[in-house]
C-alpha cells in the first residue's frame, strides 16, 4: 500500500525529488478548466469553439475535438482581424465555472491540472495544416500578432481560472508534433509561439502552481523548451540546472504503445524511456483517462505491466 496520495507523489516529482512509484497521469481526471466550450451549434450542426470554430470528433479521438473536415474558419491569415474574435471573460461567473469542473473531483488526493488553449493548435483550427503552416513561413508577422491577440485573452481566462480552480499545476497543451516528427522547427517555435506560452507560465508560477508541457508527438526538440517555461522570469540565460529535467510533464517521442504487440511494445516502451528519459523523472500517460490502453489489447497492456 502506497502512502503518498496522487497529489503528493506527482508534486514529490515536480519538486526534483524520487517519487514513491510511477505517476499514471490521468488526464480526464487531473484536468480541469479545459478550452471553454460553448455548448452553441452551428446551422451545420456542428458544436461550435469559443472562437466560432466548427468542431467535430470520433471515437478513435477518445472524445477530443478537432475542427471538422472542410469548415476552414480562417482561410487568409491577413483578415484574422476580421474573423477572430474572443469571447469577453468580464462576463464569465468563474467561481461557478470552478465549482462545475471540481465537483466530482477528489482535489484532497488527487491534482488539479489547468490547461491553456495553445496557440499552434489554435492557428491550425483556424485555418488548417497547410494554410496554417504557410501563414508562419510567409506572414509571421500577422502570425505574431494574432498569437499577440490570443495572448491577451488566454491572459484574462487563465486569472480567473488562477482564482477560482486552486489548481496544483498549470499544463502548456500545445501539438506541435506529429507521430514521428515535428509540425515546425525548434526555432520557429521559440520564434513564434515560445514567448506567449512564457507568458502563461510566468503568471501561473507566481501564483505557486507546477509547470508541465503537453505536447503530443515526436517532440524532443521541444523539452529544452518547457525548462524554460518551468524557470522564473529573468533567469532564463542562467545554466540549466538537471533539477529541470525532474519536472517535465507530457509526451515526448512515438506513442508508448505503438501498433505492434507483446514483447514489442514492451521493447519500444523500454527505449522511449532511456531516450527521452535519461536524467529525467517519467510519467506513464497510457490513454487519456488513464487506462493502460483505450485499444483494450492484452497483448500490449500485459507488456505495460511488465514494464512497471
Amino acid at each position: 500500500m502506497y502512502k503518498l496520495s496522487e497529489k503528493e507523489n506527482l508534486m514529490r516529482m515536480f519538486d526534483g525529488e524520487i517519487p514513491e512509484y510511477l505517476p499514471k497521469y490521468d488526464f480526464f481526471g487531473w484536468g480541469a478548466g479545459l478550452p471553454m466550450q460553448t455548448g452553441k451549434v452551428s446551422d451545420a450542426g456542428y458544436p461550435i469553439d469559443e472562437f466560432g470554430v466548427e468542431m467535430a470528433t470520433t471515437e478513435a479521438s477518445m472524445g477530443g475535438f478537432m475542427p471538422a473536415p472542410g469548415r476552414i474558419f480562417l482561410k487568409d491569415i491577413r483578415q484574422w482581424r476580421d474573423v477572430v474574435k474572443a469571447p469577453d471573460v468580464s462576463e464569465w461567473d468563474f467561481e461557478k465555472i470552478a465549482k462545475e469542473a471540481l465537483k466530482d473531483k477528489d482535489t484532497v488526493n488527487k491534482p488539479v491540472i489547468l490547461h491553456n488553449g495553445g496557440y499552434f493548435m489554435t492557428l491550425m483550427n483556424f485555418m488548417g495544416f497547410a494554410e496554417g503552416l504557410c501563414a508562419m513561413e510567409e506572414e509571421p508577422e500577422e502570425v505574431l500578432e494574432l498569437f499577440e491577440y490570443l495572448s491577451d485573452y488566454y491572459i484574462a481566462r487563465e486569472k480567473g481560472m488562477l482564482q477560482y480552480f486552486k489548481a496544483d499545476v498549470y499544463e502548456l497543451a500545445d501539438d506541435t508534433a506529429a507521430h514521428n516528427f515535428p509540425f515546425i522547427s525548434p526555432e520557429v517555435y521559440r520564434k513564434l509561439v515560445k514567448p506567449f506560452a512564457k507568458r502563461e507560465a510566468d503568471l501561473a508560477r507566481d501564483a505557486g502552481l507546477k509547470i508541465a508541457m503537453h505536447d503530443c508527438g515526436k517532440a524532443e526538440c521541444f523539452i529544452d523548451d518547457c525548462a524554460d517555461h518551468q524557470r522564473h522570469r529573468g533567469h532564463q540565460e542562467e545554466i540549466r540546472p538537471q533539477a529541470d529535467h525532474h519536472r517535465r510533464l507530457g509526451q515526448p517521442g512515438p506513442d508508448l504503445l505503438p501498433r505492434d504487440s507483446g514483447r514489442g511494445a514492451e521493447g519500444s516502451a523500454q527505449g522511449l524511456c532511456r531516450h527521452a528519459g535519461a536524467g529525467r523523472r517519467l510519467l506513464l500517460y497510457a490513454g487519456g483517462g488513464g487506462q493502460l490502453h483505450r485499444r483494450a489489447v492484452p497483448a500490449e497492456n500485459e507488456a505495460v505491466q511488465r514494464l512497471l
